[in-house]
């Protein structure tokens, strides 16, 4: 991956498209500190797994790996599209209760089945 797509959303009355050379994204400095409240008001923090609940993402679910301005970019490693990462709006989304199997790709969450 030598560039990456972003939304941009700040200062304008559309959203925009930008495109970051990837090595600039590595260098960006985020607050592990930061976290973001999901639709049902739980707390997202960094390593949690989250299922996207409207919108063209519904049902796709990832391990959150940054937050950003209540954005959460998540990685589903069976994903090869974008190395299997996309973001979502952190209030469409549903922090997930989980057990070891749902890293396994076994899923088995208490209360969604």
């Amino acid at each position: 991956m030598t560039s990456a797509s972003l939304l941009q959303e700040e200062g304008s009355k559309q959203p925009v498209v930008v495109t970051v050379e990837a090595r600039l994204l590595k260098k960006a400095t985020f607050d592990k500190k930061f976290n973001a409240l999901d639709q049902h008001k739980k707390i997202i923090s960094m390593n949690d797994i989250v299922r996207a609940l409207e919108g063209p993402l519904e049902d796709k679910k990832g391990i959150v790996k940054q937050i950003y301005k209540r954005v959460v970019f998540l990685l589903d490693e069976n994903e090869t599209e974008h190395c299997g990462y996309f973001c979502a709006k952190a209030q469409i989304c549903e922090k997930m209760e989980f057990s070891a199997d749902l890293l396994k790709g076994n899923i088995r969450c208490h209360g969604l089945e």
